[in-house]
């Protein structure tokens, strides 16, 4: 019996160069207003400081896989199979993870336990900010809305 491979071969090919989707808040994404970057800012609060609570927002994001993460991989593998470019799925895929990050935010779903003094400081910042853009002052992680909105992707390869 005789099997063609040559879909297989070049589907392998095809995926087996070095690409891959950065998710996070990335070089470039900007400042805090305060000369502090929002790249620096995110690692802050991703790792934890010694006066600052680790709230890691990217790494518990993504582990454990989760089954919603696992579908639309599987889904993109099949779009790969059918042809699309892996560039494209990448995209997709990096699409996905960054608004699977800031929908975390926004839903509370990172560590919430913010000292006391933190709530009364945001309260008072959010009093001046716009309401769309700010979270209430128990939400972690939002004051102004601009670390959820630098949460981008990149594909690389």
């Amino acid at each position: 019996m005789y099997v063609n491979d040559s879909v297989l071969r070049k589907l392998i090919k095809r995926i087996s160069r070095k690409a891959y989707v950065k998710v996070g808040v990335l070089s470039g994404s900007g400042d805090t207003g305060d000369g502090m970057s929002m790249a620096t800012l995110a690692a802050i609060h991703e790792f934890g400081t010694k006066h600052v609570p680790e709230r890691s927002f990217i790494r518990t994001s993504f582990s454990p896989v989760s089954s919603e993460q696992s579908i639309v991989q599987q889904k993109l593998a099949k779009k790969i199979y059918g042809g699309m470019q892996v560039s494209t799925a990448l995209a997709l895929l990096g699409t996905w993870g960054a608004d699977h990050v800031q929908k975390r935010i926004s839903n509370q779903e990172i560590k919430q336990d913010l000292a006391p003094s933190t709530i009364a400081r945001k309260a008072k910042i959010n009093v001046k900010n716009d309401a769309s853009t700010s979270g209430n002052a128990n939400t972690a992680l939002v004051e102004t809305g601009r670390l959820r909105q630098s949460i981008n992707y990149k594909v690389v390869g």
